[in-house]
């Protein structure tokens, strides 16, 4: 299990990959989970890496607020929360 604040990857936003390929030189070659925070989404992704390192990434920041706009890259995350309330803001998906 690895446990970041920037992302690997996202549909959403960018991606950080260096992390990733300094786990690999060190040596990680199976994949893993990945939670991540920086990004203030709750989505999940399946097996996923844009270089050898594949992961299970899961975004967890903020408390894993809803995601009001549809993913515009990939990976296209497996769930996502994109809920609105009545006043159109997101709901908690917690």
């Amino acid at each position: 299990m690895i446990m970041s604040h920037h992302q690997y990857y996202s549909g959403f936003d960018d991606r950080f990959s260096k992390p990733a390929q300094q786990l690999w030189d060190a040596g990680i070659r199976r994949p893993a989970l990945w939670f991540w925070r920086h990004e203030h989404r709750l989505a999940g992704y399946e097996l996923f890496g844009s270089d050898h390192l594949q992961v299970f990434g899961r975004c967890v920041g903020h408390g894993g607020m809803p995601q009001l706009k549809e993913p515009d890259r990939p990976p296209s995350p497996k769930f996502y929360d994109g809920r609105q309330g009545a006043n159109a803001y997101g709901v908690n998906g917690m």
